[in-house]
């Protein structure tokens, strides 16, 4: 959850997803880690290396950023 409020606290679509899971911390990590594109396979290696977990997060949340930014700049007909 560390991450969650550090890395989302303030985009409102990664707080929906939150809301969607109701509690299921399983649901809401897949969906963190689809968003960030962390493979879901291997985050729990990942997350033994804290330096590279770390960078892996945010890495992950800037590119979600930009690609949430580029859809509302130019949304789909």
């Amino acid at each position: 959850m560390i991450c969650w409020n550090l890395c989302c606290s303030a985009n409102s679509s990664m707080a929906n997803a939150s809301l969607e899971a109701r509690g299921s911390a399983s649901k809401t990590l897949s969906v963190l880690l689809k968003a960030f594109d962390i493979s879901h396979n291997s985050w729990e290696q990942a997350s033994m290396e804290r330096r590279k977990w770390w960078t892996d997060v945010r890495i992950g949340a800037k590119s979600y950023e930009a690609n949430r930014i580029a859809a509302d700049r130019h949304p789909i007909p």
